[in-house]
């Protein structure tokens, strides 16, 4: 079985040199799958220089995946979403893809490129999305940001008491790595949870049951359903709209 970590965000959020800060030192090592539609980062050269960190390029067609060696992984495989697509359609690729690979989702990982959010406020909804599927969200570049905007994106999760755990880089470094790679589930979204019992999204107990027979299957995920039409009923910003 192989361990999957899942970063989202946007294409220049800084997610590669984040990445490095978390593997490095890391006993065992990793695959580092990066999308081949991503522009080169000055941390690619730091990444590619880790001891047992192999990095592989993947591609994606808006429907399909192209993982190259995804059936012969290592025991850790760190899978950077493609920035400029929709974050929703490639997580619902992976949530079926992964146990057919044998890969174990143990976190995803979304980070926020507070310059852009910041001067981008119709992401909110794109970034609430890619938060809906994550156990932690690291807040990054944030240098130049008023200190209220940090307050401001990080209220309403407050306010709903959102699981997931909410970091701030220090001038481009994780405070505490090991923190952001634990291996525990604080997700909203239950697409990954193998054992999901369907009975806990049914709005009836033992003394309110229905007249008619009923399949027992796991409801969608909100950001999976789809109308007649084929279109998801939740929709997010185009990113590509809004990217520099």
């Amino acid at each position: 079985m192989t361990d999957l970590f899942i970063i989202l965000g946007t294409p220049d959020s800084g997610r590669r040199d984040l990445v490095v800060q978390l593997l490095d030192g890391l006993p065992g090592g990793a695959r580092v799958y990066v999308s081949r539609s991503e522009k080169p980062a000055p941390a690619d050269a730091a990444l590619a220089a880790l001891d047992e960190v192999e990095v592989l390029p993947w591609f994606t067609d808006g429907v399909n995946l192209e993982i190259p060696e995804a059936e012969d992984s290592p025991d850790r495989v760190v899978f950077i979403t493609e920035g400029s697509r929709n974050p929703v359609d490639q997580v619902e690729i992976l949530s079926a893809l992964a146990p057919r690979l044998g890969w174990r989702l143990v976190r995803i990982i979304t980070v926020v490129d507070c310059r852009l959010a910041h001067a981008k406020p119709a992401l909110t909804d794109w970034f609430k999305a890619c938060i809906h599927f994550s156990d932690a969200v690291l807040l990054n570049r944030r240098e130049g940001v008023p200190p209220s905007f940090d307050r401001d994106f990080l209220e309403p999760y407050q306010k709903d008491c959102a699981p997931a755990l909410f970091e701030k880089t220090k001038k481009g470094r994780i405070p505490n790595p090991d923190l952001i790679l634990l291996d525990e589930t604080r997700r909203i979204s239950q697409v990954f949870d193998e054992d999901r019992d369907p009975t806990d999204d049914m709005e009836f107990d033992e003394d309110n049951l229905p007249d008619q027979p009923f399949d027992l299957v796991n409801k969608a995920d909100p950001y999976f359903e789809r109308d007649d039409r084929g279109h998801r009923r939740l929709r997010i910003p185009d990113i590509g709209e809004h990217l520099p």
